[in-house]
């Protein structure tokens, strides 16, 4: 990579990033949620595999480590429980 593909690729996170910001403070999650799927179906469907595969591999691997900690949350909650109907705390699953 050269560095001004670096300089572009830091540019576009940056306007990524600000876009996020001003988007997050006028939208609810439902229009965000709706923006950001049209914007990646429309780059799959506009790109092909060159760009799809990238993508499809990045979804897949942050949806994993949200469920994966997600989970990681909820163990740590579910022994917050125990004072609910007199039971001790989780021995974990």
């Amino acid at each position: 990579m050269t560095e001004a593909d670096q300089k572009f690729i830091n540019s576009s996170l940056e306007h990524v990033r600000t876009l996020h910001t001003n988007i997050s403070n006028m939208w609810d999650a439902d229009a965000i949620a709706a923006f950001y799927y049209s914007v990646l179906t429309g780059t799959i469907a506009r790109n092909g595999p060159e760009v799809s595969r990238p993508l499809l591999d990045m979804l897949a691997e942050v949806y994993e480590n949200t469920a994966k900690s997600h989970v990681d949350l909820g163990r740590l909650t579910t022994g917050l429980n125990f004072g609910k109907d007199n039971q001790g705390p989780s021995s974990g699953t």
